[in-house]
């Protein structure tokens, strides 16, 4: 159910992300992990499911269900990814870079 961590988007991401980067991938963590071990994903990087700098979202079907679902279709709709692997458009995984408000709230 993790198709969309392709090599190309694992690439993606020891491309793109800086050194050190915190990356939540909620559920996906563990395939995030299972990479890093395998050392397809960079040694650096460090998985969490609390506060990050990164957050990963799988967009698929059964993430998009119940209340947690529905705020992040919301999120999807209004937010747009700072990077994304796509089929025909379409994000199938998607790169949100955590934005820390600054004390103007921007």
């Amino acid at each position: 159910f993790m198709e969309a961590f392709t090599p190309d988007f694992l690439e993606l991401l020891n491309r793109s992300l800086p050194q050190n980067a915190i990356i939540n991938a909620t559920f996906c963590n563990v395939m995030l992990e299972h990479y890093q071990k395998e050392n397809r994903l960079r040694p650096d990087f460090v998985i969490t499911d609390k506060k990050a700098d990164y957050y990963i979202l799988l967009n698929r079907q059964g993430t998009l269900q119940g209340t947690l679902g529905e705020s992040t279709l919301r999120f999807l709709k209004t937010v747009p990814p700072d990077e994304a692997l796509r089929l025909d458009g379409v994000p199938l995984i998607s790169i949100y870079k955590v934005k820390t408000p600054t004390l103007e709230g921007k």
